[in-house]
């Protein structure tokens, strides 16, 4: 008789949990507040350290400023209604295979301010993130996003993720859509150059990287209007494309010995005025030019490699110091009827021919 109540216990409480479940994906999570129903969801400030459960009708949802560090599979994948998602200000350093896949009507996904720096398997990197056994290939994590619009991924540690080849699937056949991307403090040194193929980006940041040069990618993007590439360590410019609208590569360390590079510069200050904005663009190298403004640069008169100012005046005191330490000399000479004397081993010296008689001739 116990064994059968028992029984029917458990039977009854499975069945609580199985109604339950949708209440659950049907209801405000806790800790969270909820406006217009259950469609905007806002967990931002909550001291969350996993994702919660969502309703299924969640249009927008904000996770900011959190302690999540996985974004876990299961947890997102029936939000087929959701189009904004952001995890700005977390930790996030692991996002499970799958973890955004379902989500087909996403069109904004921020994982700004967060420890995002996958790597190849194997890497002896300590910040390694990807595994076989736990993340997916990058190339799978937009997978299924046709309708992503923009792609915040800035002050993440992604470093030479867009140098790798391998990489290059990313964007590659996953987000035709995508418009707008942000890739600035992410320490990235070089895009490989089809990183974004087949792609009609709009808004691209990379500004606050380690770039050396314009990478010749950005030819290819015809759709482009707006590119950001502040704050790198560009030192000449080549490869600009013409149906940019707006284009900023102030605060570059600028190399001013090319007449090509200045060219270049200078040539697209007609078409964006902020060219000449004081302070912005100016000369890094050589020395002898140092802060001076690109836009004022006699092209005819070039800072090509040579003394800088510092040095010519140096040379200029030591110069004068060795001339009067010369005349002092010869008056000292003079005023002990030595004259003849000193000026002919000075000759003698001068020439390296000193006459042996000399001394003792006038003495």
């Amino acid at each position: 008789m116990v064994y059968f109540l028992s029984s029917r216990l458990k039977g009854v409480l499975v069945l609580l949990l199985l109604f339950q479940l949708p209440l659950a994906l049907n209801s405000c999570p806790k800790f969270c507040e909820c406006t217009n129903g259950p469609t905007v969801i806002n967990c931002t400030d909550r001291g969350l350290s996993n994702v919660p459960l969502f309703p299924k009708e969640s249009v927008r949802i904000y996770l900011d400023r959190n302690n999540i560090t996985i974004i876990q599979d299961g947890k997102l994948n029936h939000l087929n209604q959701l189009e904004k998602l952001t995890f700005a200000d977390n930790q996030v350093s692991h996002i499970d295979a799958g973890a955004f896949h379902g989500l087909t009507n996403l069109e904004e996904l921020d994982l700004t301010y967060n420890q995002l720096s996958f790597k190849l398997p194997g890497s002896m990197d300590n910040t390694l993130v990807y595994s076989k056994k736990s993340m997916p290939h990058p190339c799978n994590i937009l997978h299924g996003m046709t309708k992503l619009k923009t792609l915040k991924l800035q002050h993440n540690k992604l470093g030479n993720l867009f140098k790798e080849g391998a990489y290059a699937c990313i964007f590659q056949d996953q987000v035709y859509s995508l418009k707008t991307l942000e890739l600035s403090h992410n320490n990235i040194s070089g895009l490989t150059n089809n990183l974004f193929l087949n792609m009609s980006l709009e808004y691209l940041n990379l500004s606050y990287n380690r770039l050396m040069s314009v990478p010749k990618l950005f030819q290819n993007l015809t759709s482009l209007t707006t590119l950001d590439l502040s704050h790198n360590e560009i030192t000449c410019v080549n490869n600009l494309n013409t149906s940019i609208v707006s284009i900023d590569l102030s605060n570059n360390p600028f190399s001013c010995s090319s007449a090509k590079c200045i060219q270049n510069l200078k040539g697209q200050s007609e078409k964006y005025n902020h060219f000449r904005e004081t302070g912005k663009y100016v000369c890094h190298t050589p020395e002898k030019c140092n802060g001076q403004d690109i836009y004022d640069l006699d092209l005819t008169n070039l800072c090509q490699s040579g003394l800088s100012t510092t040095k010519k005046i140096l040379a200029g005191v030591m110069g004068f110091t060795a001339g009067m330490l010369t005349l002092v000399s010869l008056w000292m000479c003079y005023t002990r009827n030595l004259f003849k004397v000193c000026v002919d081993r000075w000759r003698s010296f001068h020439y390296k021919e000193v006459p042996r008689d000399i001394a003792m001739h006038h003495i």
